[in-house]
């Protein structure tokens, strides 16, 4: 039996369990806890489930240590790997394709509604006088919850199982959604999820639950556990922020998902910006920047003359991602896959990046060229230049082929026309720009600049 095969069978079996467990619990615990909120007698709580608070909280606390166990890396206990990856059939990317499908719409919002459930029933108790029920609630949950992510892991060790090929892969343009460059970013991003924030709301839930334990001897600490509540809403808001993240990974289109990084690139882009407009006419000072430190002025007029020619090139750069971006050509609503392979799909996610690098790159050169002469050439500048170019030459290929023939027409107006002009003008400003910076820098080791 292949692993794919296992793991949904084992997918099924869990399945049946949790509806077994839903049908005959729901019932009792929601309407019993969920509607029932008016003062009980506390002792025919303990007479009724035959469990003792003084146990039942140790119940809860090592009910969330094994889900701890089952998920943290740092113990010695989680899932294992499973083989590698088979060819795909017909029939098996059929049954992919339903597993993903049960994942985003199904399992990662039902695992949102649970851990924002959880969050908000543990301790403090908003009925105190309940303890045996609301800790019960509690149990109830942790198991609900433990089905959904054993459903999880599921469903993600059969789609992607280890070990997966290079997430830079350059023969995978046929297997549609299922290329390695998502597949690598669903495990990464979940495996991410699960260590960096389910795992802390897993401590907390323990942390506070101890809380619940009868002591004569150390009062509550009422400071630690309002401190203890403040992480765990963070991190429920993080956790329920990070399932968001894999349901559009797994809905997106593949220039949706390569813009992951954009935002936070183009945010370092405008901050050199500014600095470089710094650079070239420093800032007054006033009362609002009085504190921040002086910012040194370009001194050396051949530099200050180049730096100005490298304004346009930044704000091109700029111009170029927002018009990929939500903003500008994807928000229409573009396919799932195209015919890119793994490899040029991380080649978008890292053109901002590269951009970025090559600009910063630019500064650097600019600000070494003005401390003394000769301290940078004219190559130095134009190769940085030809660098950003060719960046832009290579994403610009990407666009042209694969993006823009997607592009639906409105019935009033050509959308692919209007973006096929807007990128050829586009182009020709930026090669204008490009060759007068390229111009002067030629200049710049002569005396005629």
């Amino acid at each position: 039996m292949s692993d794919s095969t296992y793991n949904i069978r084992r997918l099924e079996k869990i399945q049946r369990k949790q509806h077994r467990q839903q049908a005959g619990m729901n019932h009792q615990d929601h309407s019993e806890f969920g509607q029932n909120h008016h003062r009980r007698d506390t002792t025919r709580n303990f007479t009724d489930f035959g469990i003792s608070l003084e146990h039942l909280p140790d119940l809860a606390i090592e009910a969330f240590k094994s889900l701890i166990s089952k998920y943290d890396p740092y113990c010695d206990e989680h899932p294992g790997r499973t083989s590698v990856q088979e060819a795909l059939s017909a029939k098996q990317v059929k049954v992919k394709r339903v597993l993903i499908n049960l994942l985003q719409s199904s399992l990662l919002p039902l695992l949102h509604q649970q851990f924002t459930t959880l969050s908000l029933s543990l301790p403090p108790f908003d009925f105190p006088e309940e303890p045996v029920l609301q800790l019960k609630y509690i149990l109830q949950i942790h198991s609900e919850l433990d089905n959904t992510l054993d459903q999880i892991v599921s469903v993600i060790s059969a789609v992607c199982p280890d070990p997966l090929y290079a997430s830079n892969r350059t023969d995978d343009q046929h297997l549609d959604e299922f290329k390695s460059y998502r597949l690598h970013g669903l495990k990464k991003k979940f495996h991410e999820m699960m260590t960096d924030e389910v795992c802390q709301i897993f401590h907390q839930a323990v942390q506070l639950i101890q809380q619940t334990k009868p002591s004569t001897e150390t009062p509550v600490d009422q400071a630690y556990t309002d401190s203890l509540r403040g992480c765990l809403r963070e991190e429920t808001f993080r956790t329920c922020d990070s399932i968001d993240s894999i349901v559009n990974w797994l809905r997106g289109s593949e220039l949706d998902i390569a813009q992951g990084p954009w935002k936070d690139e183009l945010i370092e882009i405008d901050k050199i910006l500014a600095e470089l407009m710094a650079l070239i006419n420093p800032p007054i000072i006033t009362i609002q920047n009085e504190n921040q430190p002086p910012t040194s002025k370009l001194a050396r007029q051949p530099v200050i003359q180049l730096a100005k020619l490298v304004i346009p090139l930044f704000k091109l750069s700029r111009l170029f991602f927002n018009k990929l971006s939500r903003r500008g050509m994807n928000r229409n609503r573009l396919p799932l896959y195209t015919k890119m392979c793994s490899s040029q799909i991380e080649s978008l996610e890292v053109s901002t990046v590269n951009v970025k690098c090559d600009l910063a790159d630019m500064m650097r050169v600019l600000k070494l060229a003005d401390t003394a002469y000769g301290a940078a050439s004219s190559q130095d500048f134009i190769d940085v230049a030809e660098n950003l170019d060719s960046r832009f030459e290579s994403t610009l290929l990407l666009v042209s082929l694969y993006f823009l023939p997607l592009i639906p027409d409105s019935l009033s107006f050509s959308d692919h026309d209007h973006f096929k002009i807007w990128f050829v003008d586009w182009n020709t400003q930026f090669t204008l720009a490009t060759n007068n910076f390229k111009n002067l820098a030629k200049l710049f080791e002569t005396d005629l600049l």
